[in-house]
Parts: C-alpha cells; structure tokens; sequence
C-alpha cells in the first residue's frame, strides 16, 4: 500500500492494483468559489497522476466535493459516498453513474478488487459524512477525514479489521473555533474534541499517524479567518502524537508530494517522493492569533527602549528569583503550568514592534528565552503603553487589567498519564487556574510593597 499526500484533505491510495482517490482537488488555483487554495502551495500535474480506478467523497462541504476537480475525472469511475441524497444528485448531474453508497456500523463494504472500502461514523447523528478505511489482506488506512470520532469508534474498528497500519487524524478545530468567533465568545475554545479525536487515531494502534484534513488557506474578504481559525500547528501535533504512541508507532508531517509506503508491516515516510504533486514553498498562513492587536496602542521610541530595558532587567533579575521561590512551593498558583509543559508566551505590543520572551515549564531548568517560541500554547498579550506606565511611572496591576490592556488565548495539549490530555476548564475558568506568571508576580511585589509600608 502506497498513500500519496495531495494537500489539504486529498489523498491518492495505491493498494493491490488499485487507485483510490479521496476527496480530491485537482486545480493549484483557488477553489470552493474562489474562498479557499491548498496551503502549502503545490504543483500539480494531473496529467502524470495514476489514473484512479475508484473515488471516494467523504461528505459535500466544498473543500472535499469540488466538481471543477471531479469533471478531469473519468465519469465510469465507481464513486463511494455517505447516504447524502444532495450529494448523489450533484454527482449524477456530473455524469458520474456508478454511485455506492457506504454507510457506517452495518458490516457493508464495496470490494475492489482484493482492495476493500469500508465507512466509519460521524458522531450520533451524522450519516452524512463518513471516514474511510481502505484495506487489503496486507495494510489498512484509516482516513477520519472530517467526522466526529472518539476511542469507542477505534474499538469497533479494531473488531472488525486486525490492525490499521496509518491514520489520517483531524486536529484542526476549525469549526468550534469559528463558531466561537462568530458567537463573540472570543479566543477559548473547549478542546475535548480535539482529546477524542486524537484519542481515536491512537486507539487503533497505528504504525504511523499523520495530522490531516486542514491544509487550507482563507483568501479575500475572509483572509483576516486565518489568524484566528486554525490553533494547533501541525509540527506540534505530530510531537505530541509520537509522544502518545512511544515506542509502538510514530507520527509524521505531510507535505503535498510526500507518501507513506507499507512493505511487510513497515511503513516508509517518502518526502517529496511523488511523480505528479509536489510542494513548492513553504506555508503561507500565520501564526495563530485569535485577537485584535490594533487596539493596543503605541509607544514613541525613547519610551519603547526604556521599557525593553526596565522589562528585561525585571524578568532576568527579581520575576526569575520569584519564580524559581514559587516553582518550589506545593501550593504555588502556578503548579498547573508545570502539570502541563506549559510553554508561556508573553508579547509587549509596541506600535510597529513587539517585545516577546517565552519560557518552557516542562523543562528544568526554566530558562527566559527572547522571541517567539515555536511550540508557545500560553500567551499573553500586553500593551506597551500600559506596561510603560506600571513598571516606568508607578501605575497599578488593577489598572492594567480593568482597562482592557491585556488578552490572553491559549491551546494547551499535552501527553499525561499515557493518554492525550487537555485541561477541562475554559476562558475565564481556565485562566483562574492557570494565571499569567507575570501578573501573578507583580500582583505579589505589590502586595509584598504593602506590607513593609
């Protein structure tokens, strides 16, 4: 079995003499009605692709179903499909006529070949849309696609099929985080899904995972989405994936061109190995930031370069020694970030620039870094002006945070007691469990100031 990564959620699988081509886009520009393209940017020859010999589309939303992409296809080709009867019909409009419904927990396979389909639910109540498993007496592929999965559904799976070699895994909560966005409940988001679903690609006992399904790219008038909807960096995810698997299996990044290949059992990651697709830059979306940074304001220069300084001196000189006193306490109010690899971020807004330090409480010594952290899942974000008038010209904590002066935002996951874990509280909760380091120290010299008056 050979599975070749095509970008965003399309997948060509090679197995047993045929060509299984899932939810495919075939077009480098912009699809779904010019809202979307493929990010990272690839070339795509269609011409020198395998001749697929089956589709398969996993549900209608514009980034599976792309008829722009399915009209290059031959029409004869068997189509499986969830029981969508929308669907159906907007493929038969296509001139594609043989149509095969699968539908999930009911035992119902299309065979192909020695090459076997075979769906898996969406949640309760979902059953227009579906995950695939493609199988031969050799391998087994597991694409969740975009269904609604969790450990129970691994279970069933793994009675019916004796291993599944390679998991496509959604992680991307696209749609909690943009349904948050659009209901104004800002940058929290409840990331018990996220637990399930990677809970359920690891359930399986795969020999290889692979964070899929959320290679995309807003453009136009929703392009300002791509800051804020997509939280979890890939690179991240397979860390936290090949902790959670440890010796049994591991995970790997997919670019558009690269493949996984099983030969006896063993998978091969084979980068950039693909004859018709190929990635051609790296990906352009940005960091995620769920909140509007405009509102912070300015500094002049001079006051810019006093406040770095006083702020560098503070964090390496009296908030280091706080916080190694605190760290050491089994009652400090910042034990959950220690619990949970924290790795904190703390961003001064400046005008034009920004000051960033980041530290890691997973590891020991913490250690103050200058910068943006990569694998960053705290962060606190900060006006300038405001922190020029606490530490500079004597303003107070209470000031700062009545004043709107700060936003936090958070994705924290993290590998404990052998499982993927998220912490249950969000928002307000969760930052009253997890306080900002800085706040809490300088909320404490305050008090400690206080006292000795």
């Amino acid at each position: 079995m050979r599975v070749t990564a095509l970008g965003h959620s399309g997948l060509l699988v090679e197995a047993s003499g045929e060509r299984i081509l899932i939810d495919p886009i075939l077009r480098d520009a912009p699809f779904a009605q010019g809202l979307l393209e493929i990010d990272p940017p690839r070339r795509l020859r269609f011409e020198r692709m395998p001749k697929p010999s089956a589709l398969v589309i996993t549900h209608a939303h514009g980034d599976h179903f792309d008829p722009r992409s399915l009209a290059l296809l031959d029409r004869a080709l068997p189509v499986a499909l969830p029981p969508d009867p929308e669907l159906k019909r907007r493929l038969s409009e296509l001139g594609f006529h043989d149509l095969r419904e699968l539908r999930a927990n009911t035992g119902f396979s299309i065979e192909l070949g020695r090459t076997r389909l075979a769906a898996t639910p969406s949640g309760p109540r979902k059953s227009d849309e579906l995950g695939v498993v493609v199988s031969t007496g050799e391998a087994a592929l597991w694409n969740i696609a975009d269904t609604e999965v969790d450990p129970q559904i691994s279970r069933t799976l793994l009675r019916e099929i004796s291993s599944v070699e390679i998991v496509a895994a959604r992680f991307q909560p696209i749609r909690r985080v943009l349904d948050s966005l659009t209901s104004n409940s800002g940058a929290s988001f409840d990331k018990s899904d996220v637990v399930s679903w990677l809970e359920a690609a690891c359930a399986v006992r795969p020999r290889v995972i692979f964070p899929y399904g959320a290679g995309l790219l807003l453009r136009g008038r929703s392009a300002w989405l791509n800051r804020q909807m997509f939280p979890f960096d890939e690179a991240e995810i397979v860390k936290l994936l090949a902790k959670r698997l440890g010796a049994a299996g591991t995970a790997h990044g997919m670019r558009p061109g690269d493949a996984l290949e099983v030969v006896r059992g063993n998978v091969e990651h084979l980068p950039q190995s693909s004859a018709f697709v190929r990635s051609i830059g790296q990906a352009r979306r940005p960091s995620w930031e769920p909140i509007d940074v405009k509102t912070f304001g300015s500094l002049r220069p001079s006051r810019r370069r006093e406040l770095v300084k006083r702020l560098e001196a503070l964090l390496r000189g009296p908030f280091a020694a706080w916080l190694r006193r605190e760290l050491a306490s089994a009652r400090s109010a910042l034990a959950g970030f220690s619990e949970w690899g924290v790795v904190w971020q703390l961003v001064v807004h400046l005008g034009t620039s920004r000051a960033e330090y980041s530290i890691d409480f997973g590891t020991k010594p913490r250690r103050l870094v200058r910068g943006r952290a990569a694998s960053a899942n705290y962060f606190f974000h900060c006006s300038g002006d405001a922190l020029h008038r606490l530490l500079c010209r004597g303003g107070s904590v209470e000031w700062l945070l009545s004043a709107g002066e700060e936003r936090f935002c958070e994705r924290i996951l993290a590998v404990r007691g052998g499982v993927v874990s998220a912490p249950p509280e969000v928002g307000p909760a969760l930052y009253a469990r997890l306080p900002d380091p800085l706040l809490v120290y300088l909320a404490s010299s305050r008090d400690a100031a206080s006292t000795r008056r």
